[in-house]
């Protein structure tokens, strides 16, 4: 055996070794993103009193305050209208609007620092989009990322079909670099037949922490059964919960670190809440309530099914013990609003909700205004990735939340 080609070829394959590891005692950093492209209701969601958390729908998370940070006044410096703006939530620039086109920061990191997953990221979509504008994650190739809609298929993607013995398969790849150099060391002799056997070693160990990390959770097996006819507009809001739910179980399994969904305003079709009734309008048209009491009353009880079903996710999140701490220390959640007002859709001063994740969280924070790209960069920090600039961020709010 040519000793230049084993070392090359034992170099090689050690590099990528390191994906089969077991994950270590550190608990991951996650974080799961949640973008409403309509916005929620100024009054119900933003605190009258600006040194206080309180409002209806924030205090739905009542409990984690502490463990709360509102940005509100963010502001988005890039251009386009009012229904496009809500489509750079998580990019910064509006993909195939703007001539700038930037990768949204989900599939960013999935792509930079995603470890010891089957999955680098997860991406669902409660309603489907009704153009680019409304598509909130995108690839570095200037595409829509994958995503699940049906929440069935969501179901059979992560937690189904992927048992044990489907997740064994992956141990073919160390196979196929262990056979060939067994195949080889009969050629070898004396320093090198030991660095070889070193080498054949450390791949059987890689194998058996890949058997260990295999092993799907039974404290955190997803066991709900899923309804499979949430397919038509009228279930974005139980489809919502679902995927949040489903989510948070696949963060739970190690099956991923990064998850985004989002949700935008559903035209032509009413919305059926979780208590069985209906709304009088679609979700786009209630949003333009001009507070009309009727419309009104309809958009606020959207909304705060939508957050119920964040709240729930969070509240998951928290009750998981890791570390000297919960889930939830080490999970960043990231609530984003498309508008300002939903009635309006003024994209000015958009608010930004985050959850969890060890920031040095500041209760109810003023922005004055500041770029929201800015905290795309300090969100890369926060999961391990420093970065100097995102898309057409101005600097970055470090100081403030690490």
């Amino acid at each position: 055996m040519d000793r230049r080609f084993f070392i090359s070829a034992a170099c090689g394959a050690s590099l990528s070794l390191p994906i089969y590891a077991a994950p270590t005692g550190k608990a991951n950093k996650r974080i799961l993103f949640f973008c409403n492209h309509q916005g929620f209701d100024p009054p119900m969601f933003i605190p009258k009193d600006s040194k206080t958390l309180d409002s209806p729908f924030l205090n739905l998370f009542k409990k984690h305050h502490k463990k709360m940070t509102l940005l509100r006044n963010a502001t988005y410096s890039g251009g386009g209208g009012q229904h496009q703006q809500p489509g750079s939530l998580l990019t910064g620039t509006l993909n195939r609007v703007m001539p700038k086109f930037s990768t949204s920061i989900d599939q960013f990191l999935a792509d930079t620092v995603q470890k010891d997953s089957l999955f680098p990221s997860i991406v669902s979509r409660a309603t489907k989009p009704l153009n680019h504008t409304y598509i909130t994650s995108w690839t570095g190739k200037g595409k829509p990322a994958s995503s699940y809609f049906d929440v069935a298929e969501m179901y059979n993607g992560l937690f189904k079909k992927l048992t044990k013995e489907d997740f064994l398969k992956e141990k073919t790849i160390i196979d196929k670099m262990a056979k060939p150099l067994l195949q080889k060391r009969k050629l070898l002799a004396g320093p090198e037949k030991q660095v070889l056997d070193a080498y054949i070693d450390s791949i059987h160990s890689m194998h058996k922490k890949l058997l260990s990390r295999m092993k799907i959770n039974p404290v955190h097996k997803y066991t709900k059964q899923v309804p499979t006819d949430l397919t038509t507009p009228a279930f974005d809001l139980q489809r919502l919960r679902y995927q949040l739910e489903m989510s948070v179980f696949a963060l739970m399994n190690n099956f991923t670190n990064i998850c985004a969904t989002s949700l935008c305003g559903t035209r032509g079709t009413q919305l059926v809440f979780h208590d069985g009734t209906r709304t009088s309008s679609d979700y786009h048209a209630l949003s333009h309530h001009g507070k009309r009491p009727d419309k009104w009353e309809e958009i606020r009880k959207i909304e705060l099914e939508q957050l119920q079903s964040v709240s729930q996710a969070v509240d998951l999140l928290d009750s998981v013990p890791e570390g000297s701490g919960t889930m939830l220390d080490n999970t960043l959640v990231v609530v984003y609003a498309g508008h300002t007002d939903s009635a309006t859709h003024n994209t000015n001063k958009r608010p930004i909700l985050l959850i969890g994740g060890n920031l040095k969280h500041k209760g109810n924070f003023d922005t004055k205004g500041q770029n929201s790209s800015d905290l795309l960069v300090t969100l890369c920090h926060a999961m391990g990735k420093p970065v100097k600039s995102y898309a057409n961020s101005e600097r970055d709010i470090n100081g403030v939340l690490l």
